[in-house]
């Protein structure tokens, strides 16, 4: 079976942006370049894909904003002059990104309206139709309920000596749960990174004791409405409140990626044929040295890779 890998953009460059500081002599910031493409290489040589492709985030979902008004509205809030200054290197660096990888050859997907986790999770169901196997490589701990038997995630981020890569069959060792559980367990969670309101006293701890005592909050309520009712602590019982339950179905469509929101009719993929001197005079405009200087070496990394195909 075939493989695709499918890379959450924005997810791997602002992680590289945060991993290091490094600059051209002109003082241009050059540390999500070097970091997304050293990455962008290893996912290449550890998977050996067909097709690679970069999903882009097109904005927020109008689905999402309609459920929950205050959605990611934490990141517009005003930011100290080192945070404004990464988050403005981030975005300096992402045209060059989107510019050079169709240089290599790699899919370059968005859409307006359309967020980047909508867009993977698309891209990975369309690819297990297909009868092939899609890796998604990101942080967002959402995609782990995508996993299945074609489905795997592998985290942009080295964890020391945990693994990587999540797949169906180490997805409850690494992470607790099994696949089907893991939506409904976030749902209960929220997520502060996205300014999505969780239940109060639900902790990663309390949730997946509560998915695996009982299956799910629909299993928590049935055991208590019992002859013989498992006694719980005040934690659990806040998950039986019914403004805490209509809560985590609001949470569940907000972040459930089987089925997700947007205009998808706006989605672009764009590639082209491999221009390798432009990449590499990419490279050395940039003084990226490592890639220049090694460049055919560097660019048989993705000789896996099958482009252009329509």
């Amino acid at each position: 079976m075939s493989n695709i890998v499918i890379v959450d953009g924005n997810n791997l460059v602002y992680a590289s942006n945060c991993a290091m500081r490094l600059h051209t002599s002109d003082d241009f910031p050059t540390q999500a370049i070097k970091g997304f493409f050293n990455s962008l290489r290893s996912y290449a040589k550890k998977f050996q894909p067909d097709k690679i492709f970069v999903v882009w985030d097109g904005g927020k979902s109008k689905a999402r904003m309609e459920l929950c008004p205050d959605y990611k509205a934490n990141r517009d809030v005003e930011k100290t002059p080192q945070d404004q200054m990464v988050y403005e290197e981030f975005l300096m660096q992402i045209p060059l990104i989107k510019k050079a990888i169709l240089d290599l050859g790699i899919y370059s997907c968005s859409g307006t309206g359309v967020e980047g986790d909508d867009l993977a999770g698309m891209l990975a169901r369309m690819a297990e139709k297909l009868g092939k196997k899609a890796i998604i490589c990101s942080s967002d701990k959402d995609f782990f309920q995508l996993v299945n038997d074609a489905i795997s995630v592998y985290n942009i981020i080295n964890r020391g000596k945990k693994e990587r890569l999540t797949t169906l069959e180490n997805m409850e060792e690494l992470h607790g749960l099994p696949p089907e559980q893991w939506l409904e367990f976030k749902a209960m969670l929220g997520d502060k990174s996205d300014n999505i309101l969780g239940i109060n006293g639900i902790g990663e701890v309390t949730g997946i004791n509560i998915m695996k005592r009982f299956g799910s909050i629909d299993g928590l309520a049935l055991d208590q409405a019992s002859e013989t009712p498992t006694k719980i602590g005040k934690r659990e019982q806040r998950l039986l409140e019914n403004a805490n339950r209509e809560l985590v179905e609001r949470n569940i469509k907000m972040m459930d990626l089987h089925n997700p929101t947007g205009n998808f009719s706006t989605v672009k993929v764009v590639c082209q044929e491999p221009n390798f001197p432009s990449l590499r005079e990419f490279f050395k405009e940039y003084e990226l040295k490592s890639f220049y200087l090694e460049f055919n070496s560097w660019v048989s990394d993705f000789n896996s890779i099958r482009t252009v195909e329509t």
